[in-house]
């Protein structure tokens, strides 16, 4: 075997064997319900993603390498943190990233999400399209220049790591959410927007559901 094939076939089994050791005990439990103004994301989607201001350029080059390797059907959105500096800078945030992303101002007056959520600053939760909490990450592992998240992300997208999901989905069309807080600025939620499809598919079948 190529000296270079060895060396990459071990960091896989390395970035795996770390990736399935960062549970918890509440692994393949499900965020409690919270709400931006009077929207219910988690009602309409499985999961969340929040990235610092200087993280976010990087997120739409994860979204395309993912969506070019076959994980489809993963929608973005952004919810600013309630202190008066992210939300005069709101409308920097909003000329920041895609038009595909929306943004959402986090009311002062309402519970903060990030503290409902428990997230401190710069974990990533992943979840699966059940809503599922898969794995929880830490800082350095949540830095996008690492491959952490991106391995955290595949292994939930193509692994049934929390039994008991069948929603109908479209074949081939999977669907995985996840969330990363941080402590100014920027909090990105990602959802499915395909409940709907043809068939369900099971863990056995050939295709994973998560």
């Amino acid at each position: 075997m190529p000296t270079s094939l060895g060396l990459a076939l071990t960091l896989c089994l390395l970035l795996l064997g770390w990736v399935e050791g960062q549970v918890n005990g509440t692994q393949c439990t499900k965020p409690p319900q919270w709400r931006i103004g009077e929207n219910y994301p988690m009602k309409n989607a499985l999961g969340t993603v929040t990235l610092c201001q200087k993280q976010a350029p990087r997120l739409d080059s994860l979204r395309k390498n993912l969506t070019n390797a076959g994980l489809v059907n993963i929608s973005y959105l952004i919810v600013n943190h309630q202190e008066k500096l992210s939300r005069d800078l709101y409308q920097n945030f909003t000329d920041l990233v895609s038009r595909d992303i929306p943004v959402y101002q986090q009311n002062v007056h309402q519970p903060n999400i990030w503290k409902l959520l428990q997230g401190v600053t710069d974990d990533f939760l992943i979840y699966d399209r059940c809503g599922h909490l898969t794995y929880h990450l830490g800082l350095p592992y949540t830095l996008l220049t690492l491959p952490y998240v991106e391995t955290a992300i595949r292994m939930t997208y193509c692994q049934n790591i929390c039994s008991g999901c069948s929603v109908m989905v479209r074949i081939n069309q999977y669907v995985l959410s996840l969330i990363l807080f941080n402590d100014v600025n920027w909090n990105i939620y990602v959802w499915n927007t395909q409940w709907f499809g043809l068939q369900t598919l099971k863990h056995g079948d050939g295709f994973y559901i998560l």
